[in-house]
């Protein structure tokens, strides 16, 4: 069944899904550019940069929600928060670091300390990030990772026990409280594992989804979505959680007081990881945020099953977009196609094949949505799951995991052999060594 039609497919709860039948891409006498068979992309370290809109001065972007920005401290339930020395992540506008949060309740709380530069980050982004953060903890949602406060540089709240050069500028940064996920990302755990089964990956795509319902229903969408904003934590019976982190880059539209979300004009500002990122909003036209996480949430799903990148970015750039778009114009799955050019299986069960294609149509308006996901068979049906999982992702899949800027050939063989070195699918020089896009950190890049 091809992704034009796996709407009616999904959103059937009382049938089960068939298999997929695919046939083949035409052939086509055009041969891809050489630039891309070369050595397998790998993205750079990406700098961080200013945030501007794309779209012409004319022409206004969507009137944020007019609500109230916290005052700085303003969080009468914290007495003190101690930032300690070690860090847990950085970025281009300050650090992470762990801290314990004393509240004056007398309960002491493990945290995360977000140390922002007040040089470098602008007031209004930092007061938008904040509202937010509060507004996803207030309604105490699960997938909401919780909100302490934020602090405003010279607070009489906050301090630090660090000795080295980590914090000398506490006392000129604001700094940003929430609960730190002792699990790490979503990331590091997926890379460990060289890549997840179904049933592995199932509830964390479901914990995201559920994550990404509740933003988009107080008018929140993330727009930086990817597997490092994705932290895990061990619940009281044991198993893995997952929450959506790292609002830095959000959106909030205004919700009226019936709680229906109003959009108006399209966002224009480009944002985003390049590899997650989805094609409308690299494009720099006109997007709807919520849909753009569907595909980001799409293309962590793809990632964790896969232990790849499906594509290095969804523009022409990349050739295998072009591919992808070419496929789904012939009612192919864009999830077997990008298997196909690397000569490998696609072992993956057809329902979350399904899946998959519905989050990464490149038609915005005709991508799932979050509640398609969270009621997709897939997601609900624990039986129809592949069994192929510790086999084939272990012993055959395709795992890249070569330095940025090189491809060692002789590390290919560890992850799958001699096959994994076969030429690209059709239309790439016979003898030409190509890898699909590893799994690699990404810092958002934003547009000029």
């Amino acid at each position: 069944m091809s992704p034009l039609n796996m709407f009616s497919r999904l959103k059937n709860r009382k049938s089960s899904a068939t298999a997929s039948q695919h046939g083949s891409l035409p052939p086509i006498d055009k041969p891809m550019p050489s630039q891309c068979v070369s050595s397998p992309p790998v993205l750079p370290a990406a700098t961080m940069h200013v945030k501007q809109s794309l779209q012409p001065a004319a022409v206004m972007q969507p009137k944020p929600a007019t609500a109230a920005a916290p005052k700085p401290g303003s969080t009468d339930t914290v007495r003190s928060v101690v930032v300690h020395a070690k860090k847990l992540g950085s970025g281009a506008y300050g650090a992470v670091h762990l801290g314990t949060c004393y509240s004056t309740d007398g309960s002491v709380h493990c945290v995360a300390v977000k140390v922002i530069s007040a040089e470098r980050m602008r007031l209004e982004s930092l007061s938008r990030e904040a509202s937010i953060l509060k507004r996803l903890s207030r309604a105490g949602h699960p997938s909401a990772v919780r909100f302490y406060g934020w602090f405003s540089p010279g607070s009489k709240k906050v301090s630090t026990d660090a000795t080295g050069p980590e914090l000398t500028n506490l006392e000129v940064s604001h700094c940003l409280v929430m609960d730190r996920l002792s699990g790490g990302e979503l990331f590091e755990y997926v890379l460990a594992r060289k890549g997840l089964s179904e049933r592995e990956a199932a509830p964390f795509l479901r914990q995201i989804a559920e994550g990404l319902a509740h933003a988009h229903s107080l008018g929140v969408a993330h727009r930086d979505l990817k597997l490092e904003n994705v932290l895990i934590s061990a619940s009281p019976s044991g198993d893995d959680i997952c929450k959506v982190c790292d609002f830095g880059l959000a959106y909030r539209y205004e919700v009226d007081g019936s709680g229906k979300v109003l959009k108006g004009r399209p966002l224009t500002e480009t944002c985003g990881s390049k590899s997650y990122a989805a094609p409308e909003v690299l494009e720099g036209r006109g997007y709807d945020g919520f849909d753009a996480d569907v595909w980001s949430c799409g293309i962590c799903l793809f990632a964790m099953l896969a232990g790849f990148f499906p594509l290095d970015e969804a523009t022409g750039a990349d050739w295998r977009f072009e591919r992808v778009k070419l496929a789904t114009q012939h009612r192919q799955s864009a999830t077997r196609t990008i298997f196909s050019f690397y000569d490998r299986p696609c072992q993956l069960s057809s329902q979350v094949v399904d899946m998959i294609d519905g989050m990464i149509l490149v038609q915005p308006n005709r991508r799932l949505k979050t509640e398609d996901v969270l009621q997709s068979m897939w997601v609900i049906d624990d039986t129809i799951k592949a069994d192929y999982a510790d086999e084939y992702m272990y012993d055959e899949a395709p795992r890249y995991r070569g330095q940025a800027g090189s491809f060692d050939p002789n590390a290919v063989s560890g992850y799958g052999g001699q096959q994994d070195m076969a030429p690209l699918y059709r239309g790439a020089p016979a003898g030409v060594i190509a890898a699909p896009p590893p799994l690699m950190k990404q810092l958002a890049v934003l547009g000029q």
